[in-house]
Formats: C-alpha cells, structure tokens, sequence
C-alpha cells in the first residue's frame, strides 16, 4: 500500500471540506445580496405604489399623459400641480411664493408615450390592459391587472421584455382623467410601476464569475497547503516507521527518538515501553531456555551414562550393578518429569488455562499437609528430620473458591525451601492472621537469610540466589516461580523478607471470599 494514502486522504477530506464551505458561503453571499437587492427595489416600488393609491382620490389627477400631484406649498391657500414618477414633490419645489408658471415641470417637448424602463414611471391602464388617457405605453403584465382585479391588492412580479428583466408593481387606483373617474368599484383602473433590472443582473453575474474563478483558485490553494500541512503532521510517523525498520528481534535495546507533548510522542513513548516488554519477554525466554536445556542436560547425562554403562561394563551384569544403574536411571527420570511437570503448569499459567477447583478450602488443614509432605520429601532425601516446624495456632479459616492441591503445593514448596536452608537446631514457624477478609499466612525460618540484591528476582524461573547450591539439594530452581504463579491464579500476593544471617519470612496473602 501507498505509504502517502493517508496523505493524500487527509488532503481530499481537506479539500472537500474546503470546497463545502466555500460553496455554501458563496451561495449565501449571492442569495443574501440578490435579496438585499430585490428587497429594496420591491420595498420602492411597494412605498410608491402605496403613495399613489393612497393620494389617488384626492391629490393625483392624470392630465395631458402624466401623473399631476396636488401639493400645498406651505403658506398657500391653493394647491400648485407638480408632475410626478409616484414620489412626493421635493421640499425645494414648494416655494412658498411661486405661481402656477413656476411649477416643475416634465422636460420640453412633446411627453413620451413609453416611460424610460429603468425609471418608477407610471402607466394607467384599465382592467384589460389599455392605456388611458394620453398614455399610450401597454402594460408591463395583463396577468398581474386581473390578480390585483380581484384582490384589490399591491401584486409584484418579474416580466421579461425585450429579452431583458423587469420588476413590476401593480396597483388600483381612483384617479380622474379628462373629466372621467375610474374607480375600482364601478370602472377599475390600474397604476404599473417598473424597474428594469439589467444592472442588477449585470452586478450579480459579475459576484457570480468572481465565485466561479476564486472557487477553484481556493480549492488549489487549500489543497497545495494541505498537502504540505499533511506532510509535515505524518513526518513523525515516517521517522517512527523507518526507526522501526531498525529495530529487529536481535536489537530490540533500540529507541523510538521522542521530542515534544504531542500525540506522536506519546505514541513514541508507548512503542518505546513496548519495546522494554519485549526486550525483557526475549531476554527471560533466552534465560528460560537456557536453563531448561541446563536443567535437563544433567538426568539426561546422567540417563546416557548409566544406560553405556549397563551396555558396556561387565559389573552391570551382576544383579547389584543393575540395581545401581537402574536406580540411576529412575532417579534422573523422576527429576526430569518434575521439571516437565514443572514447565508444564508455567505454560499453562501463561496460557491462562490453568485448570483449578472452586471450593472453600481449611487453610489449617492445608498447612497440616503442606508440613506433613515437606517433612516426609525432606526424611526421603537427606536421611535427616530438619528443623523444628511450629505449627500455627487452630483456626477454623477458610479461603473461599480454592483450590485444595494448588494451595498444598504452595507450602510444600515453602515449608521445604525453609528446610532446605534452616540448620537441624534452627526453627521454623507457621503463623495465620485473619485481617478484613484477607488471611496472612507466614513461614518464618531462623536459617543464612537472603541478600538483598537477589530477592527482586527471587521468582524468576530457574533463577538460583546460588547458582549451585539447589541443584546439588535436588531443586529444580521454578519452586518460587510455582509458588507466586498460584498465588495470583488464587487472586493473593506473595512476598519474601529476609536479611543474612537473621533468617527469612514469607508472606502470603489469600482473600477469604
């Protein structure tokens, strides 16, 4: 796969996203200003169509082909006429002393009969769209006279004419005209106000190509950027991929380099743990295998010795020297079955199929065994009793869902370490405490003691505070490996303190429930 492809997919979401927003954000600006723009044309011609059907009755009248307002300049006690586009008259044409000839009036020359398109001009038609009076231009919509017709309402609406865009605004109106009237209950008559919107179009077209040309221009920009922004976010992940690559099963003591709090460097730091995990896996299972293949090359010397023997020496052919071959034999088999067996429920542990009862278990009963079984395995072997064991006090405690066998061999493994490093004159004691559903249970020995810098690795498999001393006792060196891993199967904790010369004291914790 593509090492880039997270890259370049972060660069496309980049970009997609980019792209959303600038779409919606110039669909917005273009439907806001084209709003902004109609609201304000509709809002004109509204007011002036408004002004003219409010005005029509009394102060409007049509007169030689344009709309005439009646106003009162202030002061006069007649109204003065003044043409109008549906607006007021401005302040500055009421003067207050001027005459009839000193009104505001159209341009000189004949009135034309079509209005300028672009300007509010009015026309005055009837229901069916003919032009009264002087006014000759037709209306702008036949459609919107019938509406207001038969609302008696403003009605607005775009027409297309001459191949350009108007606004229009129709109105009725009560408005006399060479001395007829048309009002809307007896003849109807209508005001169409215009406003021709090429500039508005012309405007919107220009924001439209605008968006258009910064649209793509945006997206190159964006994705350019986002594509440098990418590369430099996952340099971290290319240097921790080819630092990987360093980093094989044979030189697992490499490093990941760390720099900086961000979410690389924690990741980092997480491979690197992973790293001393592994390392120490390798390591233990280096170790592990080299004391297993240790352990088993002795029986298995001893096994192709006596079994050369018993082929090659003629004393074996005596029934005594068979005996000791075979008693050989059968002592280097048994240890090497213990050892197996041994491996055998390690690998189970670490496989977390350890098969175990669930059962309320007398721990009194336990440690009566345990000592019983050390005792007799110590007799078996040295020819001697061992030290005094102190049994502990009667309890009737009882450790919750155990299992009977995993806890005897726990104490058997115990009760003999103390046997086998404990003088005959010296004392071991066994002592139980019931303490908030926890029981303690310690074997304190009076013998040599540990030194400190061995008991961190006391429950390393196979690990020997000396090297050769338990093999020449008959230990396999997994005893306390054996004796932490059923603790935990059992949910407890095991711990050793011990100093030279002062002995050594056991402590293993077991929940009551």
């Amino acid at each position: 796969m593509n090492r880039f492809s997270v890259r370049a997919r972060l660069t496309l979401w980049n970009v997609g996203i980019v792209a959303l927003i600038l779409i919606t954000l110039g669909i917005g600006v273009r439907t806001i200003v084209h709003t902004s723009l109609m609201t304000g044309i509709d809002r004109e011609l509204t007011e002036r169509a408004e002004r003219i059907r409010d005005d029509s009755s009394r102060r409007i009248r049509f007169e030689k082909g344009q709309f005439i307002w009646l106003g009162r300049p202030r002061g006069d006690k007649e109204p003065r006429k003044y043409p109008i586009d549906g607006t007021p008259p401005k302040e500055e044409d009421k003067k207050p002393n001027a005459t009839p000839d000193d009104s505001p009036r159209p341009t000189s020359g004949p009135p034309s009969p079509t209005p300028p398109p672009d300007a509010f001009a009015p026309r005055l038609l009837t229901r069916n769209g003919d032009p009264v009076g002087f006014f000759r231009s037709p209306a702008w919509d036949k459609g919107s006279l019938e509406a207001s017709s038969r609302t008696h309402k403003i009605v607005l609406k775009y027409v297309i004419a001459d191949e350009e865009r108007y606004r229009i605004v129709t109105v009725p109106v009560k408005v006399k005209t060479d001395g007829k009237t048309f009002t809307p209950d007896t003849e109807p008559a209508f005001v169409q106000l215009a406003f021709r919107l090429t500039d508005i179009d012309r405007g919107l077209s220009a924001l439209d190509n605008a968006l258009l040309t910064l649209l793509p221009l945006s997206l190159l920009v964006s994705g350019l950027g986002g594509a440098w922004l990418t590369g430099r976010a996952l340099r971290p992940v290319r240097e921790i991929t080819l630092a990987t690559d360093r980093i094989a099963a044979e030189s697992l003591s490499g490093r990941l380099p760390v720099s900086g709090n961000d979410e690389f460097s924690e990741l980092s730091r997480r491979f690197n743990q992973m790293l001393e995990r592994l390392e120490s896996a390798f390591e233990r299972q280096r170790r592990f295998v080299a004391d297993a293949s240790h352990e088993l090359r002795t029986p298995l010397a001893i096994v192709t010795a006596n079994t050369s023997l018993a082929l090659d020496d003629e004393t074996t052919t005596t029934p005594e020297g068979s005996r000791r071959a075979f008693l050989a034999i059968h002592g280097a088999a048994g240890r090497m079955s213990r050892i197996v067996g041994d491996l055998l429920l390690l690998a189970q542990s670490d496989s977390g199929i350890l098969p175990r009862e669930n059962r309320p278990v007398p721990i009194a009963s336990v440690l009566q065994t345990a000592t019983e079984e050390a005792q007799a395995a110590y007799r078996e072997r040295t020819g001697q009793s061992g030290a005094t064991i102190m049994p502990p006090e009667p309890t009737t405690a009882v450790v919750e869902n155990a299992d009977r066998h995993f806890l005897v061999r726990v104490f058997v493994n115990l009760i003999d370490n103390a046997l086998r490093y404990t003088p005959q004159d010296g004392c071991i004691a066994l002592t139980i405490e019931v303490d908030n559903g926890s029981l303690h249970i310690l074997v304190a020995d009076t013998g040599s003691g540990i030194a400190p810098e061995h008991l961190p690795r006391l429950f390393d498999r196979f690990y020997r505070a000396d090297a050769g001393r338990d093999r020449g006792r008959g230990g396999t060196g997994l005893g306390l490996a054996i004796v932490q891993t059923l603790v935990h199967s059992h949910n407890g904790i095991v711990t050793i303190d011990s100093e030279p010369g002062r002995g050594t004291v056991v402590s293993v914790t077991l929940p009551t429930k």
